[in-house]
């Protein structure tokens, strides 16, 4: 919400923001955490032997993807791999429906693939991306995880109907609405007190997309 609608709110009710938070107001708020999740991502994928792993998202980024790049970065950045150029993909978005996504992560594999040394794996933005990027590494003649590994961010309900199915980061949803009502709960009681942001951990659920590098890829 923008700041000026979050103002009227606030001029008539206590303020709890989930899953988001606010731009230039302190505000209660529940997030996960987003740079964890990709920094688990990536270490998942380079404990698989990966050393080119790609990222796919869109932008405008949200607060969301913002965090989610920075722990890709930073994810890589600790595990003293390269930020190769053409490795990140963050077409901008139109539309937002599925056959653009579609198109565009078709796109970026065939981005990847023209790259003197393509990555052999991928985490991205959210399932809603890494969901179309599966059947666009296969279209492309990519076995998946044999030549391809791809990690999701939220564990959408589909993902473990996938082929093959996701892995993906879990976000610990019920846990995050009953902090939410937790902190609303104590605005109602203290109406001034500090706001607080909450970050809540997330995990790594691991399934049929990733698996281990092509051992001629780690060598070259």
């Amino acid at each position: 919400l923008p700041d000026e609608t979050l103002k009227r709110l606030l001029a008539e009710l206590p303020v709890v923001l989930l899953n988001t938070v606010a731009g230039a107001m302190a505000l209660d708020s529940v997030m996960p955490d987003n740079k964890a999740g990709l920094r688990l991502a990536v270490r998942h994928l380079y404990e698989l032997g990966h050393r080119r792993i790609a990222l796919f998202g869109m932008t405008p980024l949200t607060v969301h993807a913002r965090e989610r790049l920075a722990g890709y970065r930073q994810g890589v950045a600790e595990l003293g791999l390269a930020e190769i150029r053409g490795y990140i993909q963050t077409p901008p978005r139109k539309t937002g429906g599925a056959a653009e996504v579609q198109r565009l992560v078709e796109e970026a594999i065939r981005t990847w693939l023209a790259l003197r040394k393509p990555p052999t794996a991928a985490v991205t933005f959210g399932d809603a991306y890494a969901l179309p990027l599966l059947a666009a590494a296969r279209k492309s003649g990519l076995a998946v995880p044999g030549d391809f590994s791809v990690v999701g961010f939220d564990n959408a309900s589909g993902c473990a109907f996938a082929d093959p199915p996701l892995t993906t980061v879990d976000q610990p949803l019920a846990e995050m609405g009953r902090q939410a009502c937790h902190l609303l709960a104590e605005r109602l009681k203290h109406p001034g007190g500090v706001a607080r942001r909450l970050v809540l951990d997330v995990r790594l659920e691991v399934r049929g997309s990733t698996g281990p590098c092509a051992a001629s890829a780690r060598r070259s």
